[in-house]
């Protein structure tokens, strides 16, 4: 699977909104891997998936800091959320799930704290990713990639915009991936500032 990294890590980290961001990313993959797939991608809707995935993320996070406040006298310092493409296949209606602790050092590029997250929130369905099945479905030639980029790119542009507006007052560390994949840094804030890292470990 050729996989043009630089490019689509360098849309992941850029200041670019979600849509504009992905768009490049599918200009990157239609050059690495030509198919008509690219520019059914390019239409999904960045926007509107962003605004959801904010309210989801919105509420998780209050959840999150009233149970860290009890549990560990803290606030959400460390965001993690898996990305699940079997749940999806299995037509479980889900793609997300996010889990928090307040034992994060938000300004280290380290991921151990995601095996220890005592929080646990409640799952999320990305709808652009749904919609994208479809595609990948439908070019098994780029099938691998495209389910690959979808998840992993894609709903991280989701994820690193959604982010921003969903209200964590303390510094604050994302990270984003698949379990038993590619998984990395996506964000770290404070208040209503953001920097995008796109960090792959």
């Amino acid at each position: 699977m050729d996989v043009p990294f630089d490019d689509l890590l360098g849309a992941l980290a850029s200041d670019a909104p979600a849509a504009d961001a992905w768009a490049t990313c599918c200009d990157a993959l239609a050059e690495a891997a030509p198919s008509p797939a690219w520019a059914t991608l390019r239409a999904l809707d960045a926007s509107a998936d962003v605004d959801a995935c904010g309210d989801w993320l919105a509420e998780q996070l209050r959840d999150a800091s009233e149970f860290l406040a009890e549990a560990e006298s803290s606030a959400p310092r460390g965001v993690v959320v898996w990305l699940d493409p079997q749940s999806l296949a299995d037509g479980e209606g889900w793609c997300l799930e996010i889990g928090a602790t307040g034992e994060c050092d938000p300004s280290a590029d380290d991921m151990a704290w995601t095996e220890r997250c005592p929080w646990v929130g409640d799952f999320h369905l990305v709808a652009g990713i749904a919609t994208a099945e479809s595609t990948w479905l439908g070019h098994p030639d780029v099938r691998e990639l495209v389910e690959y980029a979808v998840f992993l790119f894609y709903g991280g542009l989701v994820l690193r915009d959604a982010i921003a507006s969903a209200g964590l007052s303390e510094a604050w560390l994302l990270a984003w991936g698949f379990p038993e994949g590619d998984q990395g840094l996506l964000a770290r804030g404070q208040g209503g500032s953001m920097r995008a890292l796109a960090l792959l470990a």
